[in-house]
């Protein structure tokens, strides 16, 4: 009992403390996005006691809780697009089309870029089933606070849910965030935007039905272009000056409007946030009677759908014991401890006074770059991976490698990593100095030949 006269901050302190549930695994998985499903099964196939933690009460990260109902980064860009994600992803998409969740590869009408349309509700429940074939323990609702550290080493990570603190211990971590949240927690360096902090824009995608499919296909990208352009230069309200994409979904007749004037917002801060959910729902309606209006087929179509959260691009990324940068991916880079692939595109969603764009930067070669080991291993701390989009790369390697194709490849092969550090064949991380050692090579070697007999393209 709280000593008499303890101040009521004490009290409630204490009373938190005796009310803490204690859990325990061998890898806790922290974020429940493309990264952190993957990173969760892929450990847990190989023999690992799982727990995956979500702050949300459902599976998929930006592909169910952003409106990005396309899956890019599963195949190269261009005419001939070859697969660069195959394993535990691969497996996803395979699982979503036998259900009718998605569509077979796409290209809009002027893009280079191809993509994997699918439906978040149904993709939902294909991330249920897969962590529950692969034994993997959930625990939806559950943000993670904080970090016991005992010198480099993450013992527990602090959790809070309805129902009062929580603390997960366990061997080797996975930061699977999107804003690096335990390594933050936890001391662990981390970058923050561009040389200048700059972020890259967030965006809202938005959904419409009632849209004629068929005068919407013979649309042209110059046709968008050129609709947009004048309504922008008229002064259209909310309307920006770059054309945009239409993504047909499966089955639903719903349109994914990849369109949005890119919005300068802190995903780290409550109130910038705000500021940017209300503008991103206000500038849907804009686009929407924009459509109605003047764009083909889209006489009566109505909004089905926003977020429902902004689409962050960028926060926190993680400084490991390397940093990609985006010279390499450009070039097509090949690493001795390759254990992911990388073939979208670097895409910058900057802000120039005050005007959006998007700028691109093609992979030239065979169309993708290797992703090493040691861009998922935190440098500051000996049992914690990451992947997705805040693994450790430069502010222009993470706008290639930050889509879901990516950090779908990335989760696998932190969680291919992590199964291996937990069974004792890798204890502790590579040094701070990045120095190849044999136990290093070991460990990768193992993780590699893990992720091939997964299925994995290395």
């Amino acid at each position: 009992m709280p000593r008499a006269g303890a101040s009521l901050r004490e009290r409630t302190w204490r009373l938190a403390a005796s009310m803490e549930r204690r859990l325990s695994a061998e890898v806790v998985v922290v974020g429940g996005g493309s990264a952190g499903v993957a990173a969760a099964v892929a450990a847990a196939r190989l023999g690992a006691d799982v727990l995956l933690v979500e702050r949300y009460g459902f599976l998929g990260g930006a592909g169910t809780n952003s409106g990005v109902n396309c899956f890019a980064g599963f195949y190269t860009s261009g005419d001939d697009p070859r697969p660069v994600v195959a394993g535990v992803g691969g497996e996803m998409v395979e699982r979503l089309r036998a259900a009718e969740g998605c569509l077979p590869p796409f290209r809009a009408a002027g893009s280079r870029n191809t993509v994997v349309p699918f439906l978040p509700e149904v993709a939902k429940c294909v991330l249920d089933e897969m962590l529950a074939d692969a034994g993997v323990r959930l625990r939806l609702h559950t943000w993670v606070t904080g970090a016991e550290v005992a010198g480099r080493t993450v013992r527990a990570a602090a959790l809070w849910s309805k129902g009062g603190p929580e603390r997960a211990c366990a061997q080797v971590f996975v930061d699977c965030t999107g804003d690096a949240d335990l390594v933050a927690f936890a001391g662990g360096a981390f970058a923050f935007g561009n040389e200048d902090g700059t972020l890259q824009a967030a965006s809202m995608y938005f959904t419409v039905t009632g849209v004629d499919r068929e005068r919407l296909a013979r649309l042209t990208r110059p046709e968008i272009a050129d609709l947009v352009g004048r309504a922008h230069a008229e002064g259209w309200p909310m309307i920006a000056p770059q054309p945009g994409l239409f993504v047909p979904l499966p089955h639903t007749g719903e349109v994914l409007c990849a369109f949005h004037r890119d919005l300068g917002v802190n995903g780290l801060d409550a109130e910038s946030l705000t500021r940017g959910e209300v503008h991103a729902r206000r500038a849907a309606a804009s686009y929407l009677r924009l459509f109605r209006e003047r764009f083909p087929g889209f006489e009566g179509a109505r909004l089905c759908r926003t977020g429902p959260q902004l689409g962050i691009r960028e926060t926190r990324r993680v400084m490991g014991r390397y940093v990609l940068h985006g010279r390499e991916c450009m070039e097509g880079a090949r690493f001795a401890d390759a254990v992911a692939r990388g073939g979208w595109p670097i895409e910058i969603h900057d802000r120039d006074e005050g005007r959006a764009y998007a700028r691109y930067g093609y992979i030239r070669g065979d169309g993708y770059y290797d992703i090493p080991a040691r861009a998922l291993i935190a440098r500051d701390l000996d049992n914690v991976l990451t992947a997705g989009r805040c693994l450790s790369a430069s502010h222009g390697a993470q706008a290639s490698a930050r889509v879901m194709g990516t950090a779908w490849a990335t989760g696998h092969a932190a969680g291919a990593l992590a199964a291996v550090q937990s069974r004792g064949a890798r204890d502790p991380l590579p040094n701070p100095a990045g120095r190849a050692r044999p136990d290093d090579e070991a460990w990768y070697g193992a993780a590699q030949e893990a992720l091939r007999s997964q299925g994995a393209l290395i």
